[in-house]
C-alpha cells in the first residue's frame, strides 16, 4: 500500500515497487579560515545574550544558589537577586518600547503577499528572492541584469528586466506584476551601485547615476507600489541603507551620501504613513549593514575582523525575513558596532576624530585600489617565454571565463543520477511553476536533465526538461509502454527546446508607451507529440484504480512535517 503525506488524503492504491526514502541534498563546505576567524565581538555578545545578559538564565543563577540554601543575606545571593532583577526590567522596557516605537504586528500571509525586489539578481537581494521563491512565495524580481528562463523557472521567481532609475520603466513593469502576480503588498528596495573615486576625480554622470540608482529609484518605487498597499490595507517597505550614511568616508563619497539620504527618506516616510488612517499596517524596515561580502565591495579588507567583521547576506537577510514574517516594523544593523555608530555623534570632536584614525575606515579603499593596481603591475611585468611572445596577447574576459568553466564541468564529470530516477517513476516537482505538481519520468537526459510530462490530461503539466535536483521520487511507479520512440527520441534532443533569439533592447526602448509584448504561440509539432505521449500514458494509468487522481493532487506541506523524515 501507498502511504500518501501530503496533505489531500488519498485512497490506498497498490504497488509493487518498493519505498524510496528522501534524499538529502549534501550540505556545503565552510569556508577554509582558521578558528579564530570566526571569533569576533559579534559572537561574543550574542553568547553573553543568551546566557550573562538573559532574564531567565539570571534567575536559574538565584534558584542554584537558593538550592543550595544560600541566606538572602549572603552578597552573592543579594548580587544575583539585584542582577536578575535588573535583566529582567531591561527585558521589560524594551519590549515595552518596540511596541511604542514600531506599534503592533500584522498578520502575514505568503500566499497572499507579492514581494517586490529591486537588484535580486544577486548578493542580499538574491539571496532573499531565491530563499521565498523555495517557500512558494510570489516573486518579482527588478534588475538591469537578465537571467536565463530555466534558471529563474527552477528559482520560482519572476524576473522583469527593468532600471529602477527610470520612473517609466518602473511603473510598466508594476501593471505587468499586478497583471501576472497580483498587487505589490512587500516592496524590498535593495538596488546599489558604488563609485570608488574621491570627491575630485567623480565626474558629474558619476555622482548622478549613483544617486538615481540608490536614492531617487526608492522614491520612484515608493510613488509606484505604495498605493497598492495603502488600497489592499496591508504592506512592509524595506529600506536598505549602510551604516556608512552616518560616517561617510574617503573615497565613497557619493555613495555614503546616497545612503545618507535614505536615513532621512526613511523616517520621513514612517511619519507620513503614521499620519495616514489607512496606513496602520504598512510597516516599515530600516536595514543599516557594515562590510557585507558580496561583489560590491570585493577586495575591501575589513580594518579589524574582532571588531568590525564581514557579515554574509545570510546574516542580515535572516532578520529581515524574520521581521517580514513577524508582520513587524524595526531597524536591522549589523555588525554589532552598526548598533551603537550614532553615539560615536555625541562624543568630542576629538575622540571622534582618533577613534576615525584608529579604525583605518579611511585608507581601506584606498589601500583595495593599491592591491588592485599592484596585482595588475606584477602581472604585466612577469617574463614572458617565447611560447608567449608569439602569441597576440588577448583581453580578459570574466564572462568569457566563466563560459569556458562551466563548458569544461559539464564534459569533465559525467552526471550520477540517483537510483530512485528510472524511466517511469512518479516524481514531485520542487520549483518552478508546477512546483508541487506530480509528474511522471520519460527518460535522463545528459547533463543532469530529467524529460518528465504530469501527463498534460491529467494535470495540466506538458512535456518539458527539470533538472534532476528539484524533484523528489516516490515509490509509484507508471507503465511507459506504449510510448512512440520517435517522439521521445525527437522531444529528448536539446534542438527541440531551443528558443529563438530575442531582438537585443536598450534600456531607453526596454519600455515603449503603447508597446504591447506578442503572445507566444504554440509550435504545432509540440501539441501533436503531446497528445501522442498523453494517450499512450493515459492507457496505462487508467488501468490502476486511483491513479489519475493521485497524479492531479498537488504535493504541500502541513504544520510541522519535516520531509527529510518522510517515505514517498
Amino acid at each position: 500500500m501507498i502511504q500518501q503525506t501530503s496533505c489531500i488524503d488519498m485512497p490506498a492504491m497498490s504497488s509493487a515497487i518498493k519505498e524510496v526514502p528522501v534524499q538529502l541534498p549534501k550540505s556545503f563546505d565552510r569556508p577554509d579560515e582558521p578558528w579564530h576567524h570566526y571569533l569576533n565581538i559579534d559572537m561574543i555578545w550574542y553568547v553573553l545574550g543568551y546566557t550573562l545578559f538573559h532574564p531567565f538564565v539570571s534567575w536559574v543563577v538565584v534558584l542554584c544558589l537558593r538550592a543550595q540554601y544560600t541566606p538572602y543575606e549572603n552578597i552573592e545571593m543579594r548580587v544575583a537577586m539585584a542582577w536578575a532583577m535588573l535583566m529582567t526590567v531591561n527585558g521589560i522596557f524594551g519590549l515595552i518600547s518596540d511596541r511604542i516605537a514600531w506599534g503592533s504586528p500584522r498578520e502575514v500571509d505568503l500566499e497572499e503577499e507579492v514581494i517586490v525586489i529591486t537588484g535580486g539578481v544577486d548578493g542580499l537581494g538574491g539571496l532573499l528572492a531565491e530563499t521565498y521563491g523555495m517557500r512558494n512565495a510570489n516573486i518579482a524580481v527588478l534588475d538591469m541584469k537578465e537571467v536565463d528562463e530555466d534558471e529563474a523557472e527552477n528559482k520560482g521567481v519572476v524576473y522583469y528586466k527593468c532600471d529602477v532609475s527610470d520612473a517609466k520603466q518602473v511603473e510598466a513593469a508594476a501593471a505587468k506584476i499586478v497583471e501576472d502576480l497580483g498587487a505589490p503588498t512587500i516592496l524590498i528596495n535593495n538596488a546599489g551601485i558604488v563609485q570608488t573615486k574621491s570627491i575630485l576625480d567623480s565626474t558629474a554622470e558619476d555622482v548622478e547615476r549613483t544617486f538615481r540608482v540608490n536614492t531617487l529609484a526608492h522614491f520612484t518605487t515608493l510613488r509606484t507600489f505604495v498605493p497598492y498597499m495603502l488600497k489592499e490595507g496591508r504592506g512592509t517597505i524595506v529600506t536598505v541603507s549602510s551604516v556608512l550614511g552616518h560616517l561617510g568616508a574617503a573615497n565613497l563619497s557619493a555613495y555614503t551620501a546616497s545612503k545618507a539620504a535614505l536615513l532621512a527618506l526613511h523616517h520621513s516616510l514612517r511619519a507620513e504613513l503614521a499620519q495616514d488612517p489607512d496606513a496602520k499596517d504598512i510597516k516599515t524596515i530600516l536595514v543599516q549593514p557594515g562590510q557585507m561580502g558580496t561583489t560590491m565591495f570585493a577586495g575591501l579588507k575589513t580594518p579589524s575582523n574582532f571588531l568590525a567583521p564581514v557579515i554574509t547576506p545570510a546574516d542580515i537577510g535572516k532578520d529581515i525575513i524574520r521581521l517580514i514574517e513577524r508582520g513587524e516594523s524595526g531597524e536591522i544593523a549589523l555588525p554589532l558596532y552598526s548598533k551603537y555608530i550614532q553615539i560615536l555623534g555625541v562624543l568630542p570632536v576629538g575622540v571622534q576624530h582618533l577613534v576615525r584614525k584608529w579604525s583605518g575606515m579611511d585608507k581601506a579603499v584606498g589601500k583595495m585600489k593599491e592591491s588592485r593596481q599592484g596585482s595588475i603591475e606584477k602581472r604585466l611585468s612577469k617574463p614572458r617565454t617565447n611560447a608567449m611572445a608569439d602569441q597576440k596577447a588577448s583581453k580578459y574576459y570574466a564572462a568569457e571565463e566563466e563560459a569556458q568553466m562551466k563548458k569544461a564541468r559539464k564534459t569533465a564529470h559525467p552526471t550520477k543520477y540517483r537510483e530512485s530516477l528510472t524511466p517511469g517513476t512518479v516524481l514531485i516537482l520542487l520549483s518552478g511553476r508546477f512546483r508541487g505538481k506530480r509528474v511522471v519520468l520519460l527518460r535522463q537526459l545528459e547533463q543532469g536533465v530529467l524529460l518528465i510530462t504530469g501527463p498534460f490530461k491529467s494535470n495540466g503539466v506538458p512535456l518539458r526538461r527539470v533538472n534532476h535536483r528539484y524533484v523528489i521520487a516516490t515509490s509509484t511507479v507508471v507503465d511507459i509502454a506504449g510510448l512512440d520512440e520517435e517522439v521521445v527520441a525527437r522531444v529528448s534532443k536539446d534542438e527541440y527546446w531551443a528558443r529563438e533569439k530575442k531582438d537585443g533592447k536598450g534600456e531607453d526602448d526596454f519600455f515603449k508607451d503603447g508597446e504591447t509584448p506578442t503572445k507566444k504561440e504554440t509550435d504545432p509539432q509540440r501539441i501533436e507529440d503531446q497528445k501522442k505521449v498523453d494517450k499512450a500514458l493515459m492507457a496505462n494509468i487508467k488501468r490502476t484504480p486511483d491513479l489519475e487522481s493521485y497524479l492531479g493532487a498537488s504535493f504541500s506541506l502541513r504544520s510541522n512535517e519535516k520531509p527529510h523524515e518522510m517515505v514517498f
